[in-house]
């Protein structure tokens, strides 16, 4: 299965996918000396809190779009669906940086007033990355995926070397005004490779689903948003230690050339487990063997990014960047951990079910809040990165039975014609 998904653009999507990745945070890998373990964390907590915010702002569309539009349907309709959902993410994410900025002046949060003064500008990077959500969804599914990811790779080598001489030269306000200007940058592959036809195409009437799964979507993804980074809300909450802060998020970085080809696996997946979403056993036996795949697949890039963390922390960094690889070694669990229902994940939404993944993010949002903060007055920062290990393994079991009852309840149509 996961020959047949390289040939499909697998490989491509993961460089592509590593190059966003690497022109965000995970830049900070080159620049150990050029900012402070303290600026380090700042970053983070700035990075983290803007990616909620792209999550609601984009109010589910992209999850619309990837489900209704890799179903059998005719062009001029789909482009009617892109207008739309890139419409209301416009409108919705200039409301939601417009709302933080009143929130940061009025209510002083997070509680570092470095975080405070930058928060507001660097979010601004929100309505370029929503847009560049429902559009890549819309790649996705056309399966268009070799010739966004190679567009992506072109533009994000630009955007690492702009980004790396900003920070060089002026630290801090240098990466945040870098990014914002590559963020901006990275919407002109999707315009070409889209177009702006989409745009002259006439109103139709939108599926009663669209707005059901954009609404659980939203719901879903915000609440697996604050699953995903509890620990980094609690510990910016309570600002402490930044240069401590600075090492565990420094742990954070070496886990995203893992999670990318997880990530990229699970992207490419989504549109053909939707396409086939008419036979039962098919999909269920496919699902299953490709969740298999990907947790052999996430063990191994879990080697390979603790062999690269060791390398870079040894030879590059101070010795105090050594506490680093305690943390990641847990965190490294953690993403082995998750993977193993990342394909599961992507069966809701194959499904047209996403409110089956708003329940498994609304119960692991809960888990996590509630085992970090219990967490960090007893094991500080050690014990963070447990919990959201301990996090991860508790909702296996949890979203196995969502998916199998998922799989059960869905309107499939047997080889036969009758549906199930």
């Amino acid at each position: 299965m996961l020959l047949r998904l390289a040939r499909k653009g697998l490989l491509e999507l993961i460089s592509a996918n590593f190059m966003m990745q690497f022109v965000g945070f995970g830049l900070l890998i080159l620049l150990p000396r050029l900012v402070t373990e303290a600026e380090i964390g700042r970053i983070k907590v700035l990075q983290t809190y803007t990616d909620l915010l792209v999550i609601i702002a984009g109010m589910g569309m992209n999850t619309a779009i990837l489900k209704l539009c890799s179903e059998r349907r005719p062009d001029p309709e789909r482009l009617a669906f892109l207008k739309v959902a890139l419409t209301r993410t416009l409108i919705f994410s200039v409301g939601t940086v417009l709302l933080l900025a009143a929130a940061v002046r009025f209510w002083e949060i997070p509680a570092d007033p470095v975080v405070q003064r930058w928060l507001p500008i660097y979010a601004a990077v929100v309505p370029f990355s929503a847009l560049a959500l429902v559009a890549a969804a819309y790649l996705q599914a056309r399966k268009r995926i070799r010739e966004m990811a190679r567009a992506q790779v072109v533009v994000r080598l630009q955007s690492v070397v702009v980004i790396l001489l900003a920070t060089w030269q002026f630290g801090l306000p240098g990466f945040i005004w870098a990014s914002l200007g590559a963020f901006a940058l990275a919407l002109w592959p999707y315009a070409r490779l889209i177009g702006l036809d989409f745009l002259r195409e006439k109103a139709v009437r939108l599926p009663a689903s669209f707005n059901e799964i954009a609404g659980y979507s939203v719901l879903g993804n915000a609440l697996n948003t604050v699953g995903k980074y509890a620990d980094i809300y609690i510990l910016g909450l309570f600002a402490l230690d930044p240069a401590e802060l600075g090492y565990y998020s420094l742990a954070t970085i070496f886990v995203l050339p893992a999670s990318v080809v997880t990530a990229s696996i699970q992207t490419i997946v989504t549109p053909y487990l939707s396409e086939g979403s008419e036979d039962r056993k098919w999909f269920w036996n496919t699902m299953i063997r490709t969740q298999g795949q990907t947790i052999l697949v996430a063990m191994g890039a879990a080697l390979g990014a603790r062999l690269l963390a060791t390398l870079t922390v040894h030879f590059l960094y101070d010795p105090a960047y050594v506490a680093t690889l305690g943390y990641l070694d847990i965190l490294l669990v953690y993403f082995v951990l998750r993977s193993g229902y990342s394909v599961a994940g992507a069966s809701h939404i194959a499904l047209g079910l996403t409110k089956y993944n708003f329940l498994a993010s609304a119960i692991m949002a809960a888990l996590a809040l509630t085992l970090t903060y219990s967490a960090l007055p007893i094991a500080g920062f050690e014990g963070v990165a447990w919990a959201k290990a301990l996090t991860a393994g508790l909702m296996l079991p949890i979203y196995f039975v969502l998916v199998r009852r998922a799989v059960r309840v869905a309107p499939f149509r047997d080889r036969s014609g009758d549906t199930g």
